[in-house]
């Protein structure tokens, strides 16, 4: 009986030392041309659905140039849209373009969010905000956003061009530059001249910046990232889907 309760014991002791289920650790894989907003709101917006990091979650930041090469259960990144094996929630401001087959099927390892009506609430917050006199400078990637907006009166004049035009807009109330180029020479020629971009990125050189809300961004692709991961979705068939919240910022420095 003694020797039959040693073996009951012994045997239990050995259960209790063996984990019941291994938990798998999810490697995120983030890229540096997301903004810190956007990150800390997608940490945190993960971990209110129990992904806990250095227990079943494991970050880590990359550069651009490196995300080919990334190996990862899953990639978050901004405009670029890499040819690597792992699946990819992009946030795009060019809204996928001659990226995915379609928005509603995208049919390959790249899904994400697009803000498909950017630069009219742009211009749409302009006019709010009483400008009379509107300059739009844009690269071919803003050409269709631009020459499709809708201007509901004309009491305000627009004026387009694209950015390679050398010539200076004058008397305008606020430009707006829409780009993903180097923005220096522009800056020089309004110097003068209140600029306005679409894309964080450039908030320090310029007056004011209309993009997404930051905060809202992280948590809806923290939502998408957590259905793929789950295997609630198929990210060959995960929607593209759009973002309606913007914020405009204000270059304090200015």
């Amino acid at each position: 009986m003694k020797k039959l309760l040693l073996l009951l014991a012994l045997t239990i002791s050995l259960i209790a030392c063996v984990p019941i289920h291994s938990e798998l650790v999810y490697k995120i894989a983030l890229t540096d041309n997301l903004e810190n907003e956007v990150i800390e709101s997608y940490k945190k917006t993960l971990k209110s659905i129990d992904y806990i990091e250095g227990k079943n979650v494991e970050y880590t930041i990359y550069s651009v140039d490196e995300i080919d090469k990334i190996k990862a259960n899953l990639i978050i990144t901004k405009d670029y849209y890499p040819h690597s094996e792992a699946p990819v929630i992009a946030y795009s401001h060019n809204c996928f373009v001659n990226t995915v087959k379609s928005i509603q099927e995208p049919e390959g390892h790249i899904t994400g969010i697009m803000n498909k009506h950017h630069i009219q609430k742009l211009l749409d917050y302009l006019l709010k905000e009483k400008y009379k006199k509107i300059g739009i400078v844009y690269d071919n990637d803003y050409t269709i956003q631009v020459n499709t907006l809708k201007i509901p009166n004309n009491k305000v004049s627009i004026y387009k061009q694209k950015i390679n035009n050398q010539n200076i807009m004058k008397d305008i109330d606020i430009l707006v530059l829409l780009t993903s180029h180097d923005i220096s020479n522009i800056i020089t020629k309004y110097k003068n001249t209140p600029i306005i971009s679409h894309d964080l990125k450039y908030l320090d050189k310029v007056s004011f910046v209309y993009d997404v809300n930051q905060q809202e961004l992280g948590k809806q692709l923290a939502v998408m990232s957590d259905k793929m991961l789950i295997g609630e979705a198929n990210i060959k068939e995960m929607p593209i889907e759009t973002i309606e919240n913007f914020k405009i910022y204000k270059n304090e420095k200015h």
